[in-house]
This record gives structure tokens, C-alpha cells and sequence, in this order.
């Protein structure tokens, strides 16, 4: 891992109730540091073949405010995105319908996509993908300590 050692995955996990077994070991960190700023996540997929993006579906309870309060300690602030201009993934609402005993049900969540997996030298290296992974995580832990000047996992 990057940012965190096993014993705050570990205590991390628990805190947030998050199923490890049926998380890829590779975006775990990543999905962690995502609950801890505040974005429940329900789904998540480092994608495994060449056409599958990483990607991490946020519980419906995730909001359009949260998200954008959030986008902070995700993307840092104007200075470093200005220093430091990376293309770190793409936020979208996922909505779909639904057809439940003939009614129609509309589901809709944030989906967070790694932007840099769509390029085609990404979908076929799997060290690549850590790697570009890592690097979101680290950029969320330090933004998230610099803005909220709270170290995650402290607590």
C-alpha cells in the first residue's frame, strides 16, 4: 500500500464495514481512503480486461453536495491542481432504470472512472493500472491532510 499500513487497512475496514475479501486488493486502498473523506462506496472494479476501466460506484447516499464539498480533498486546491495538473479520473452520475414487477425503478450513483485506463497502454498493463491507482490515493491523503489538516486513520 501507498499511504496506509496494514493495521490502518485493518481498522479502516471495520470503521467503514467494508467487505475486504470482495474488494480488489489492488483499489482497496483507494475505496478506503474514498469512505474516509466521506464518500461511501458500494462497488468497485480495477478492471480486468482490456476493456474494463477502474471504477468505484459511491452508495446512493453519496449526494451531488457531498461529491462536489469533496472535490477538494480529492483534486487539491486551485494552487496545487494549477502546479500539479493531472488527469486523475472523471466523476459521473450513473443512473439507470429498472423494471421490478412491472414497475419502473430509477437507481442513480456517482461513479468515480479512472480517466487515464481509457488510453490503450493502460488497459493491457496491470502494473500500469496499480500504479496509476497508487497514484490517486496518494494524491487524496495528501490533499485531504493539507486541506482538512487531519491525518486519516487517526482517529
Amino acid at each position: 500500500m501507498v499511504v496506509l499500513n496494514k493495521d490502518k487497512i485493518d481498522k479502516l475496514c471495520k470503521k467503514h464495514n467494508l467487505p475486504v475479501t470482495d474488494i480488489d486488493k489492488e483499489i482497496l486502498e483507494l475505496v478506503i481512503l474514498f469512505n474516509e473523506i466521506g464518500l461511501k462506496t458500494e462497488f468497485c472494479c480495477i478492471g480486468h480486461s482490456r476493456v474494463e476501466p477502474i471504477s468505484i460506484i459511491f452508495h446512493k447516499c453519496v449526494s451531488d453536495e457531498m461529491l462536489y464539498t469533496n472535490l477538494t480533498n480529492i483534486f487539491g486546491d486551485e494552487k496545487t491542481r494549477r502546479e500539479t495538473h493531472s488527469d486523475l479520473g472523471v466523476f459521473q452520475k450513473w443512473v439507470r432504470l429498472h423494471n421490478s414487477k412491472g414497475k419502473d425503478l430509477v437507481f442513480e450513483n456517482w461513479c468515480f472512472t479512472g480517466e487515464a485506463c481509457m488510453f490503450s497502454f493502460y488497459r493491457t498493463n496491470m502494473k500500469k493500472r496499480i500504479k496509476y491507482v497508487n497514484s490517486i490515493s496518494k494524491r487524496i491523503y495528501e490533499n485531504f491532510v493539507n486541506v482538512e489538516g487531519k491525518i486519516i486513520g487517526a482517529d
